[in-house]
């Protein structure tokens, strides 16, 4: 190494050029050795890592970069296999993360028991995006809530068992259903109208949350489920103009805010109904120690 490559070298900041995309092999080599092992780690984790780089860093003292390796997509499966019987559960946890993590290394972590963090990877297989049905349907039933609710709101998971898990005594589960954007319009109806305001609140974030509900929940007894109403990127401009002057400040701050975003895209009507109702709001109008309705007024 020339003088004016050791300079750059010293001035490169290891931690940010280990997890650039762009870094170049020759630089990525040179880190993965490194003594930090935080930039070890970023190497670990870099998309555009070739696999001589990881096959050295699969078998790092650190679990920390051992785990980033098992979590890479282009780790192999061979490593992946060798990874999932690591001594650190942790390890287990980014091996069952790889979307590219073949059924039967699923398999088998969802139902092996280590001294520590066995929940906590089968709730890492229930999130896996590939993770297969027959492993997800016996997931669906774990007798802990976490896994459950990891089931309810992965995209693989079928109808019956959103229908299932939407039916679930614990509140986490029913609101993981009611976020799965695959979750039927029959079953989101039966959870907007859940006891619980998470559940409720659960249903204004999905996104296929029909536009009449997203105006039935403006008016929820709850202002944390008329809140999430308000930040919805779907909720239509005068349901938003009614949010604007409800009773609780943390609503009306959303609702300006999600007006203010629209005005970008609404048409010359909505800008100049948009305008008007930011004005008013700014006046902070109260009758009688209450907010003023602006939803009433006709402009």
């Amino acid at each position: 190494m020339n003088e004016l490559e050791k300079f750059i070298w010293e001035c490169l900041d290891h931690k940010k050029a280990a997890e650039h995309p762009s870094c170049p092999i020759e630089i990525l080599d040179r880190l993965s050795m490194d003594p930090d092992k935080e930039v070890r780690w970023g190497v670990a984790k870099n998309p555009s890592c070739p696999v001589e780089i990881l096959d050295r860093l699969s078998r790092d003292p650190e679990w920390l970069v051992r785990r980033e390796v098992a979590k890479n997509p282009s780790c192999p499966i061979d490593w992946l296999d060798r990874l999932s019987r690591d001594e650190r559960y942790d390890v287990l946890h980014g091996v069952a993360m790889n979307p590219n993590c073949p059924v039967e290394i699923l398999d088998r972590l969802s139902r092996d028991k280590p001294k520590w963090g066995y929940i906590d990877i089968r709730i890492r297989v229930a999130e896996n995006p590939n993770c297969p049905i027959e492993i997800l349907d016996r997931l669906s039933m774990d007798p802990d809530k976490d896994v459950r609710r990891r089931v309810a709101k992965n995209p693989n998971c079928p109808v019956d068992w959103l229908d299932r898990l939407s039916k679930d005594p614990d509140k986490d589960v029913r609101r993981g259903v009611a976020k799965n954007p695959n979750c039927p319009v029959e079953i989101l109806d039966r959870l907007s109208k859940d006891p619980d305001r998470d559940v409720r609140q659960g249903v204004t974030k999905n996104p296929s949350c029909p536009i009449d509900w997203l105006d039935r929940l403006s008016r929820d007894k709850d202002w944390n489920v008329r809140q999430e109403v308000a930040g919805n990127p779907n909720c239509p401009i005068e349901v938003l103009v009614g949010l604007i002057g409800d009773e609780h400040p943390e609503v009306r701050e959303a609702a300006t805010k999600s007006l203010r975003s629209r005005k970008e895209t609404a048409t010359p009507e909505e800008l100049s109904r948009i305008e008007e109702m930011l004005s008013l709001a700014e006046l902070g109008v109260r009758f009688n120690g209450e907010t003023l309705d602006l939803s009433k007024i006709d402009i």
